[in-house]
């Protein structure tokens, strides 16, 4: 998307913002009323479930992944796996480092409703995976979308 493509959603983005500048303290719990819709609770709910994943990663809770990702979905977790296609495959690779301790840390994510049911999602992800003891720095990291 280019910086121009964005300009037509600036009432979208920005409107809430303006509008919580103009609200007093005091009306704090007004907010998620005032920035609801439909839409943003889609958003939120995608989100949440992108976010389910570092919890489930970290956990060794790769059972529960079909809680985050569909039986046809594609995976890029960086240059050392290949592209994957499926939960099955999502699982298999993630049991590989069962045990192991690990940080996922979330940074950019884009989603776009491309429909009132469908949404196209992208999130960049930072593994950090750690020896066994406290406070050592990592001995691998990857970079993924």
């Amino acid at each position: 998307m280019s910086f121009g493509d964005a300009t037509k959603y600036k009432d979208m983005f920005l409107g809430p913002f303006l509008t919580l500048a103009l609200i007093p303290a005091t009306f704090s719990r007004a907010i998620p009323l005032l920035c609801s819709s439909p839409r943003t609770d889609d958003l939120v709910a995608i989100r949440q479930t992108i976010n389910l994943f570092t919890v489930l990663a970290d956990s060794y809770r790769y059972s529960e992944l079909s809680r985050v990702f569909t039986s046809d979905c594609v995976v890029d977790f960086g240059e050392s796996t290949p592209v994957l296609h499926g939960i099955a495959a999502v699982q298999k690779v993630c049991q590989t480092f069962e045990g192991r301790p690990s940080q996922h840390a979330l940074t950019t994510q884009y989603i776009e409703l491309t429909s009132p049911t469908t949404a196209d999602a992208e999130s960049y992800v930072i593994a950090n995976f750690f020896d066994e003891g406290d406070n050592v720095p990592p001995n691998f990291t990857e970079y993924g979308k």
